[in-house]
């Protein structure tokens, strides 16, 4: 069976869970829900609070970038998983000539393309900042977080609520290197931990005029580094399923 193939079929598959999970459904459209609720708060704060919330239009704009579509896709893949190793389709993959690591790698990487693509179609909803190239490769680097939690999701937990539990600890991995904003260079560099970082210091780059080679690359180094380490777990874990 052809590469394209599969990818058809699992993206019929998949877009079928989705649409019968009411859940399901509803996050999908929380990423350009997100957007206009920054787009509506920030002036109406900005009127009522007398808190310009403008001087800070990149860190709110990072903000949702590298956690909208990224936790949202990382979340639904995370549950579509620990559906599929409950009711005992991943021990049916393994005996399948389908090797368990293109399986993977087509269920991880169709939800985060879209979550991605939904996300940077959604940048200007926010009204944050003009578009720029940059802020879009700092997106698509942040959205590789979502395989991370997707895999700690399903690999780590026993159940939904442990799975629940566990993604909001994941998240605070993307949510923490925001305070480095606070920080000049090279302090934020403290930060630089958490993988969460390094999309970050890309769209801040950008807001700066300045390269993102260097923190886009490692951003995509160091989390395709967590995603491989995670996918191995989680095979040992279908595995024994």
């Amino acid at each position: 069976m052809g590469t394209l193939s599969l990818i058809g079929r699992f993206a019929v598959n998949d877009g079928r869970t989705m649409l019968r999970d009411p859940l399901l459904r509803w996050i999908l459209l929380l990423v350009p829900l997100f957007a206009l609720a920054v787009r509506w708060l920030v002036p109406l704060i900005d009127s009522h609070v007398g808190i310009d919330l403008r001087a800070y239009d990149v860190l709110l704009l990072s903000g949702y970038a590298s956690m909208a579509g990224a936790m949202i896709a990382g979340f639904v893949v995370g549950m579509m998983l620990l559906d599929e190793r409950d009711d005992g389709t991943l021990a049916a993959i393994l005996v399948t000539p389908l090797p368990f690591g293109r399986y993977l790698a087509l269920k991880l990487a169709l939800p985060t393309v879209v979550g991605t693509l939904l996300t940077i179609a959604c940048l200007p909803l926010t009204g944050l900042d003009q578009w720029r190239w940059g802020y879009v490769a700092a997106t698509a680097a942040a959205a590789l977080w979502a395989p991370v939690a997707a895999l700690a999701f399903a690999g780590l937990a026993a159940n939904k609520v442990q799975g629940i539990l566990l993604f909001r600890v994941t998240n605070l991995v993307v949510i923490i290197p925001l305070a480095a904003y606070a920080f000049p260079l090279p302090w934020g560099y403290a930060f630089g931990l958490f993988p969460g970082y390094w999309p970050l210091g890309a769209f801040w780059a950008t807001a700066r005029g300045d390269s993102i080679l260097v923190p886009l690359a490692i951003a995509v180094i160091y989390q395709a580094l967590i995603i491989w380490l995670l996918a191995r777990h989680f095979h040992r874990v279908a595995r024994r399923s």
